[in-house]
């Protein structure tokens, strides 16, 4: 069968488990990321070895009717930051790292955690016209740790792509065709700075929350009267008693944060 992925490297799991099946892939769409904390390298590479078509622009209904006419009988998106177009003519689905109808929206997975989830998961479903509302075709869930971030937790749903995907292609057409309509469910908006910004008046528990919430992505350090300072996989720790020294820290009224020095980003 030949098949058209659109993705970035977050959801990578999905191109690996494809590329390794009889499976052509006809051609990637992915999109520009800052390659600092989101990556498409990882696609791009992969396509480029290949010999694989890849393009940074924004797939369009022209497209798919192209991939159609070449003989394209699925199109699979894996973390892509705009809306697909829908045709009825090819099977077109979406891998969301949530347990929908509950997390729909951009980015789910930092609430998982902020919100102390215990079970967290990912879906399989149709694209609808609509982000996030088509019919649910399979679905994965695990726990979520105690100690999990953001990086951590996305293994986890990467985990769990080639198992869904065998099922999938084992019989597609008839798992798409037999696919179960959401019912009602969450939307969770993007998060803004707000919610990945840490004071030096955060206790401990939430400081680390936060900071394993966004956990590769930038956070932000406030103290009153200087400008917010940009952390990269920072941590929350009780003491500074195994500090190195390529680590700085900051204050918290119970604890520290630390992060090591190269990705510690002060505003000039």
């Amino acid at each position: 069968m030949k098949i058209a992925y659109v993705g970035i490297d977050l959801l990578s799991g999905a191109l690996k488990y494809l590329s390794g099946t009889d499976n052509k892939i006809m051609k990637i769409f992915t999109c520009k990321t800052d390659n600092f904390t989101e990556f498409n390298t990882g696609i791009t590479d992969f396509a480029k070895e290949n010999g694989i078509p890849c393009t940074l622009n924004r797939i369009t209904l022209e497209d798919v009717e192209n991939l159609v006419l070449g003989g394209c009988k699925l199109i699979v998106c894996a973390g892509y930051y705009h809306k697909l177009p829908v045709s009825r003519r090819v099977m077109t689905v979406n891998i969301h790292p949530s347990l929908l109808p509950e997390g729909r929206g951009p980015w789910p997975m930092p609430y998982d955690i902020l919100n102390d989830n215990k079970i967290g998961g990912v879906t399989l479903h149709k694209v609808s016209t609509e982000f996030d509302e088509g019919d649910i075709i399979l679905q994965r869930s695990f726990a979520i740790e105690d100690d999990e971030n953001l990086e951590t937790l996305m293994q986890k749903v990467n985990a769990e792509l080639p198992d869904m995907l065998k099922e999938f292609l084992n019989s597609p057409e008839e798992l798409y065709n037999n696919a179960m309509p959401q019912g009602e469910g969450t939307y969770l908006k993007m998060p803004g700075k707000e919610e990945y910004t840490v004071t030096e008046d955060t206790n401990f528990e939430q400081a680390d929350r936060i900071l394993r919430a966004f956990y590769g992505y930038e956070c932000y350090f406030r103290k009153n009267g200087q400008k917010d300072v940009c952390l990269i996989k920072a941590r929350a720790k009780k003491d500074l008693s195994d500090l190195k020294e390529d680590e700085f820290y900051f204050d918290l009224p119970d604890g520290y944060v630390i992060c090591k020095k190269n990705n510690v980003y002060y505003d000039k």
